[in-house]
């Protein structure tokens, strides 16, 4: 349906160059289409004819955007936001980009422009709150998470990056209450229930964290964090079972060598030294997923090795 309207409106331009009723219908079907150079084309005719039409330079930058040109596309949106300079869109899209490229001060100005335009704006709220975070400037950053979620309060991401936020600040219960807000809003959002884990691990309630730690592995089944943080617990606690049966469940997808590092671990704490040597050499085969450098446990199984001739 709509590739013969894109040709029936070829053969109308083809025909008559000045139909710009017909171009801009055009410009709507490629760009919708995934036809990005063909649409550039008749944008670029468009714009030497119009050149006070901001939507038209919005719409080039993002052509240029989608075709990997980020400079072009700086260029593209700093005109279209000339042309109409409260169009909320061309400021917040510039936003994005300079984000993008880490040129947070001018990120920055431009989304306080879009507040000052539209202060009910959660977006430009969010993702002010997102450059601060990145700026590692906490307060300012709770201030805009804060803002979000206020003006959307289900917005789950919002309130878990506030959340985080919180943690760094050294807010800790306030930001227990935004991750159990989170679950409560969405019960299968796993980060939540990892990083109540953490916390109630650094704070000393070995059963709530282990609690999250289940309840992550539950949601995210494939969480390798997740697997060894609650099998370390099981075995601080002396549950070598329960520890082995999770790290072998976890082993049956994913080949991870951490996981067989844990499990050699394991049997060294359960004194079982021919299942602690088997999975240290598995541990080493798997290297390539392994947050242990591979010639520490070389030494580990050398050393066990010379210690049993």
């Amino acid at each position: 349906m709509q590739s013969s309207k894109i040709d029936e409106l070829r053969k109308k331009i083809d025909s008559d160059p000045s139909n710009f009723q017909a171009r801009r219908e055009l410009i709507g079907l490629l760009l919708d289409n995934g036809y990005n150079v063909e649409a550039l084309k008749h944008l670029n005719y468009l714009t030497e004819l119009f050149p006070k039409d901001g939507r038209l330079f919005y719409n080039t930058a993002i052509v240029w955007e989608r075709l990997k040109f980020p400079q072009k596309a700086v260029e593209a949106y700093k005109k279209a936001i000339a042309a109409d300079p409260n169009q909320t869109d061309f400021l917040y899209n510039l936003a994005n980009l300079y984000t993008e490229q880490g040129e947070f001060t001018s990120a920055v100005t431009l989304l306080k422009k879009v507040l000052k335009i539209e202060p009910k704006d959660a977006n430009a709220y969010f993702n002010l709150g997102y450059i601060y975070e990145k700026k590692e400037m906490h307060e300012a950053a709770i201030k805009c998470y804060i803002n979000t979620v206020v003006l959307c309060p289900e917005d789950v991401v919002a309130r878990f990056r506030l959340a985080i936020e919180y943690k760094k600040n050294n807010q800790v219960q306030e930001s227990i209450k935004e991750l159990e807000k989170v679950i409560e809003l969405s019960d299968s959002y796993s980060w939540a229930y990892f990083n109540l884990a953490a916390i109630y691990n650094e704070l000393g309630d070995t059963q709530k964290a282990i609690h999250y730690l289940e309840k992550t592995i539950e949601t995210n089944p494939n969480d390798v964090e997740a697997v060894k943080l609650v099998s370390k617990l099981y075995m601080k606690e002396d549950n070598f079972k329960k520890a082995e049966s999770l790290l072998k469940k976890a082993l049956m997808n994913n080949k991870n060598g951490d996981l067989y590092y844990y499990l050699a671990l394991l049997y060294k704490k359960t004194k079982n030294i021919e299942n602690y040597a088997k999975y240290l050499r598995i541990a080493i085969s798997n290297f390539k997923t392994l947050s242990v450098h591979p010639k520490i446990l070389k030494e580990k199984l050398n050393a066990l090795e010379e210690n049993s001739l």
